[in-house]
């Protein structure tokens, strides 16, 4: 029911379209969004970004895509589509990322589409790679979008994991070299109490006792 209402909820949206404010991207990744892309999508000819990776979305790649002249991002990896990569994708100039990896694509792909700066073709059926002369991945473009973004979160916990380490080892550090320094040091106030050295813990409440009863 859930994907259900999503999908109906997507299809609706863009079949009316979107308001001017809200005409530069639509980014629905990993919603869980199923079924076919509609054709009304070509409508949208603000669009300069679509992202719908990670879905479950089937059937071919709309031809009307072409029509979004200004799009410059186009991401629909890892989801289920079939069929080939429409030739009207390659009349879109201003494209600088185009992400079609991890679907069920085959067939020729337009050799336009290879002059994009970034683009990933890889684990499809397509021609590319193996003998042809044309790679499945940009050579700049590296794993796809979504494992950069993983790899980021990654190396974000370890470095702030790193961190805390070491702001725990610097004070570890001080502490025993405050204890080492202060070590063998025992102070007796005028009342015979008597003061041992902080613990090599940082603890700094002295231990005190009474030797009234041995002076």
């Amino acid at each position: 029911m859930e994907h259900t209402l999503r999908i109906l909820v997507f299809t609706s949206f863009l079949s009316f379209g979107m308001p001017d404010s809200q005409g530069e991207a639509l980014s629905l990744q990993g919603y869980g969004v199923t079924g076919t892309i509609p054709i009304q999508i070509g409508n949208l000819t603000d669009l300069t970004n679509l992202d719908l990776e990670d879905n479950h979305l089937s059937g071919e790649i709309p031809s009307s895509l072409g029509n979004l002249q200004n799009l410059k991002y186009l991401i629909l990896s890892s989801n289920n589509l079939t069929g080939q990569i429409p030739d009207s994708l390659a009349s879109l100039t201003n494209l600088i990322s185009l992400q079609l990896d991890s679907n069920d694509l085959s067939g020729q792909i337009p050799d336009q589409l290879f002059q994009i700066s970034k683009y990933n073709f890889s684990g499809n059926k397509l021609s590319c790679g193996g003998n042809s002369s044309f790679l499945c991945v940009s050579e700049n473009n590296g794993p796809g979008s979504s494992n950069k973004r993983k790899l980021g979160v990654i190396l974000g916990v370890v470095g702030g994991v790193a961190f805390v380490l070491l702001i725990l080892s610097l004070v570890l550090v001080i502490c025993r070299a405050r204890y080492k320094r202060n070590k063998g040091e025992v102070f007796v106030d005028v009342a015979g109490n008597i003061s041992l050295p902080p613990s090599p813990f940082c603890d700094i409440q002295a231990i005190r006792w009474n030797v009234n009863g041995f002076i």
